[in-house]
């Protein structure tokens, strides 16, 4: 039986994705720990499908509770917003 089609996700979701993946795989490497204690595969999911662009729209993370945003929300933004603006500018 074949597995159920699962639709291939757009380029910028995948761009996004593979960014943030890189991103948390260094910090959980910097803390010693495993990659889904720094974010789930869901919140990466989530980040790359519904790209925050404010603190506030963190608050909408599948996963992304209080302590995650502390800690790694600004970092976040500025990785989501830094490809933005590249990708708006080209």
């Amino acid at each position: 039986m074949r597995p159920p089609y699962v639709e291939r996700e757009a380029d910028d979701v995948r761009d996004r994705y593979d960014r943030l993946h890189t991103w948390r795989k260094e910090r959980a490497r910097a803390r010693g720990v495993e990659s889904d204690v720094i974010l789930p595969r869901r919140a990466l999911l989530d980040l790359s499908r519904r790209p925050p662009r404010t603190e506030e729209d963190l608050t909408r993370i599948t996963d992304f509770g209080a302590w995650r945003r502390g800690t790694y929300g600004k970092d976040i933004l500025a990785l989501l917003s830094a490809r933005q603006k590249r990708t708006e500018g080209d």
